[in-house]
């Protein structure tokens, strides 16, 4: 969920909700390069920095970034953390190239930003839910196929029906359930690790990792170096994140009851 002004959402408050402002980056000391331990600092919202609740913040100018200019303000607040985090994910996936399955888990705000940048790369993907209704937006966005995970607790085989076998050449981890998406990539496969929405911890069978020479790489947030990169390619693409609903600025208890419950699809966010 996002703040439509404040820390983690455009920069700058406006009278309007036409966008173009500025944005700050989640890591305000990882500006370029890999990630490394003297770059991530406290990160916004984060154990010892504060979020983005509030009617006005401010930031130091090297950790804001312009926005693209076709986006509400609401748009544009998904982008810091949601949309970075996707887009780091992918480029875990150095290799991927048009017509490779890439499997996302869940419909909320890192998974439909990841289906919409693997699309940009002509991907093929497949997308997990538990709700038909949110599985029927995802294909209407795109997605090649959707599983019903509750319907189908075995859905990494679904997966390799649906690869002629193989399995996933990549997948977008954003619960945490290793053991089961493991199951779901290919020999050679990469899992980008985002979410651990099922605990602090995961249960891995080493077997079926070593045999398949998978490879695991965590994933948290990312650099203004990818938050620009990924603002030409929205840009460029005239691409739109998905905002499920927006939530009055005084509506914060009830935007997270409806975060808790899962009805989202896509961002949540607060105006203010």
């Amino acid at each position: 969920m996002e703040a439509a002004s404040g820390a983690g959402s455009p920069f700058r408050r406006r009278g309007h909700s036409r966008g173009g402002g500025n944005c700050c980056i989640s890591s305000e000391e990882w500006l370029e390069g890999r990630v490394a331990a003297e770059k991530m600092g406290d990160a916004l919202g984060g154990a010892g920095a504060d979020g983005v609740l509030a009617e006005y913040t401010v930031f130091d100018e090297a950790s804001v970034v312009r926005v693209p200019a076709h986006l509400t303000d609401e748009e544009a607040a998904t982008l810091p953390c949601a949309g970075v985090t996707a887009w780091n994910a992918l480029s875990c996936f150095r290799d991927i190239a048009p017509g490779d399955s890439v499997v996302l888990l869940g419909t909320g705000g890192v998974s439909i930003f990841a289906l919409q940048f693997a699309q940009l790369r002509g991907a093929r993907v497949i997308i997990t839910s538990s709700s038909d209704q949110k599985l029927a937006r995802a294909r209407a966005l795109g997605a090649y196929a959707g599983i019903d995970y509750k319907a189908k607790p075995d859905w990494p085989n679904a997966i390799s029906e649906l690869t002629d076998g193989a399995g996933a050449d990549y997948v977008v981890d954003t619960v945490g359930d290793l053991k089961t998406t493991i199951a779901a990539v290919r020999f050679g496969g990469t899992v980008a690790f985002v979410g651990l929405l099922n605990g602090m911890t995961a249960e891995v069978d080493l077997v079926p990792f070593m045999g398949k020479s998978s490879r695991i790489e965590a994933v948290d947030v990312g650099s203004r170096e990818m938050f620009e990169a990924m603002n030409k390619a929205i840009a460029f693409h005239a691409m739109r994140p998905v905002v499920d609903r927006v939530f009055g600025f005084t509506e914060l208890r009830e935007a997270l009851s409806y975060l808790k419950e899962a009805r989202h699809f896509g961002k949540l966010c607060l105006r203010a």
